[in-house]
């Protein structure tokens, strides 16, 4: 409410009824930026309700008060709660005085103060302001008192009338309710015991090159790593690709026409040649020599197909070996023997006795390849040994699309592998070979996948007492390895030395016996295939030397007068075998004829050009192929008398070829074998020298 006052100025005058006339005004503060006309949806009833607007209240300041009660806490409530009808007192009292003077709302009267009655937060309606006009502000004390009488008299009158309802009061200070409290977090300390986890103290040094060395050693690994996934997909699309809907280069037309065109001109090169050698062809299969009648316990060998190839040519032949499945198929291989020339390239030959003129196969390396095996239950896999230590795995079962999977620097021999051989343990999964090298360890490769991973088997030490009786231990120099026919644990390994050690696959630290053998080196060990405790080895001492299982003597000694380059028991018969010397002959002996002479001997090469290197029987047929330093290899017919079959008895009509062949080579031993009982005591002495050498 406001008040209007004479302005300065003013031309007209008021009466004093005019300026004691009291207008009310009512100032409403609104924010024009608040919408008024709000609407909500309403889902209960499916229409839109009017929304009451936010109040435009700007709050300008807050200040929080600290009022502390101090009287006690522990009073008694009114009886007569608080007052129903003040807000009607309160319009009777503001009609009042809008009436009798010009009053605003103001602080508590003197009235309240005397009541006598309980703190209450609420002014007392009905006083009177102090602010009177200036007529009003002139009247004695007396009347002032007994307005405030009546004043008093006229609210209790009121409170009177009016019934109150009883209401209990919250106390403000020290009564909260409900949901307003919050639970207090209580923290407590516990504490356990628990075992430290293990420690160690490493001591290095770290400087440079090391550093260097470890981020080469990491590249490395990535490089490999992508390397193997490389290969991993390069696998993974060629398995693929055999899928109709694939386009991919194996499947298309014109490959396919291609590997039709080939087999066709394979087909027509065999047909030329064997019109071209058919007389050879049908001696090979029917031709047998008739002068044999007439040489009393002489053979004689024929000659059949000659293989050489241009880039073999001056390479020495270093091994061949014979397809177990496809009789008529071999792989050799070209290297070299001599220390100075080890740059010589070395390539591997897969031949057939259909076509002599042109290998089927063929793979070059960069070093001489010293030996070569085919597997004998999948023979499209070949094992190569390598003049610098390392192996190396073909298969030839895609035809022109050939895997080679080699050893890096990391996993191999450190001199040259000199003999490699395929061996079928039932206990892998994955196939498996041995390789012998001149650092006298032997190792066994596994093939996984698209890598060869590599196990040592066994390392050959040599011991010789020095003096001061002191000892210190060499390694052998192994150069040539044969399993046992019949255990695939077994196995044997010449020395440069001299020496052959009995070795098995399932120790590593020892030896089952060792073979004072020979003088010079053994380049070959030959088990026989009837009998699987005799065995033949040759020498460069000259000589060729039939043994025994666990006997420290030969039973049959041969002398050669020249070095003894290969030899190998006949596949056909248990008393004929065949070696080569370094003259260029080839002798063949069949000691159920004579034990002391050979019955055939023949000139494969000159001695002033090349020498003979390596033999091996046909597994089928009765053909002998030799090689020679120069790269040739002549393939020969094995003559009637060397290969006559063994009769039975009259008594043993239905016994098997095999073993007659058994009781054959058993006849022949026991004319140059011990009694039993020197044997017992010969084998106790044997085994208690071995023990102490070991």
């Amino acid at each position: 409410m406001g008040e209007v006052s004479e302005s300065a100025g003013s031309k007209e005058k008021l009466s004093k009824e005019e300026l004691e006339e009291l207008f009310r005004r009512v100032l409403m503060p609104s924010d024009p930026t608040v919408d008024q006309t709000l609407v909500e949806f309403d889902f209960r009833t499916c229409a839109y309700v009017a929304k009451t607007p936010a109040p435009g209240i700007i709050e300008l300041f807050n200040l929080e008060s600290n009022v502390t009660y101090e009287g006690n806490l522990s009073f008694d409530l009114p009886e007569t709660g608080p007052l129903v009808g003040i807000e009607e007192e309160n319009g009777d009292i503001e009609d009042e005085s809008a009436e009798g003077s010009d009053v605003e709302k103001g602080e508590d009267t003197e009235a309240s103060d005397r009541e006598g009655d309980t703190d209450r937060s609420e002014s007392v309606p009905g006083e009177k302001s102090e602010e009177e006009g200036a007529d009003d502000g002139q009247k004695a004390d007396g009347e002032e008192g007994e307005e405030g009488e009546q004043e008093e008299d006229e609210p209790k009158a009121a409170a009177k009338s009016v019934k109150p309802t009883r209401k209990k009061l919250a106390n403000q200070f020290n009564y909260s309710d409900r949901g307003a409290l919050t639970y207090k977090v209580i923290s407590r300390d516990e504490s356990t015991q628990t075992t430290p986890p293990p420690s160690s103290s490493m001591k290095e040094q770290l400087c440079q090159w090391v550093i260097y060395d470890d981020y080469q050693r990491d590249y490395a690994n990535i490089v490999a790593a992508r390397e193997k996934e490389k290969k991993e997909k390069q696998i993974l699309a060629r398995h693929d690709a055999t899928n109709a809907n694939d386009k991919s280069v194996i499947t298309n037309n014109d490959d396919s026409q291609e590997h039709r065109m080939f087999h066709a001109v394979k087909i027509m090169e065999r047909m030329v040649t064997q019109n071209t050698f058919e007389d050879i062809a049908f001696d090979c299969q029917f031709y047998d020599d008739p002068a044999d009648k007439f040489r009393n316990k002489e053979g004689a060998l024929l000659p059949l197909w000659e293989f050489h190839n241009e880039e073999s040519q001056n390479i020495i032949v270093t091994d061949i070996k014979w397809s177990p499945r496809y009789y008529d198929m071999f792989a050799v291989s070209f290297g070299t023997y001599n220390v100075l020339a080890y740059k010589t390239k070395g390539i591997v030959c897969i031949y057939t006795l259909k076509n002599p003129s042109h290998p089927e196969y063929k793979f070059k390396f960069k070093t001489g390849a010293q030996t070569v095996d085919i597997h004998s239950k999948e023979p499209y896999f070949i094992a190569i040994g390598l003049y610098n230590g390392m192996v190396a795995v073909s298969n030839i079962k895609n035809g022109n699309r050939t895997v080679r999977l080699e050893s890096d620097l990391n996993r191999k021999h450190i001199g040259t592998v000199w003999e490699v051989r395929w061996c079928d343990d039932p206990r892998d999964r994955q196939l498996g070979f041995y390789s012998a090298g001149s650092d006298g360890k032997i190792f066994k490769w596994l093939v996984q996948g698209h890598e060869l991973s590599m196990i040592p088997v066994i390392t050959l030490s040599l011991e010789y007492e020095m003096e001061m009786d002191t000892r210190s231990t060499l390694y052998a120099n192994a150069q040539c390895i044969a399993f046992e026919p019949n255990n695939y644990e077994i196995f044997l390994v010449g020395t440069a030395e001299g020496l052959i050690y009995k070795c098995s696959i399932s120790y590593s630290c020892s030896y089952l016996y060792i073979y004072r053998a020979h003088d010079l080196p053994v380049y070959r060990i030959s088990y026989n295939p009837y009998a699987a405790d005799i065995f033949a080895s040759c020498s460069s001492d000259w000589r060729i030397k039939i043994w025994e299982n666990c006997k420290p003597e030969p039973l049959y000694i041969f002398d050669l007068y020249c070095s003894v380059m290969d030899v190998q028991w006949a596949p056909y018969s248990s008393t004929v075998l065949a070696a080569t010397t370094s003259d260029g002959k080839v002798n063949l002996f069949d000691l159920n004829i004579n034990k002391n002479q050979p019955i055939c001997v023949q000139t494969i090469s000159c001695p002033e050009s090349s020498y003979t290197t390596r033999l091996r029987f046909n597994n089928k047929l009765p053909v002998l192929i030799v090689g020679d330093s120069g790269g040739y290899l002549v393939s020969m017919k094995v003559s009637p008398n060397c290969r006559i079959p063994t009769k039975p008895t009259k008594k043993n009509i239905y016994i098997d070829p095999k073993q007659l062949e058994v009781m054959k080579l058993e006849r022949v031993l026991s004319f140059v074998r011990e009694p039993s009982a020197l044997n017992e005591r010969v084998d106790a002495e044997n085994k208690t020298q071995n023990m102490d050498k070991q």
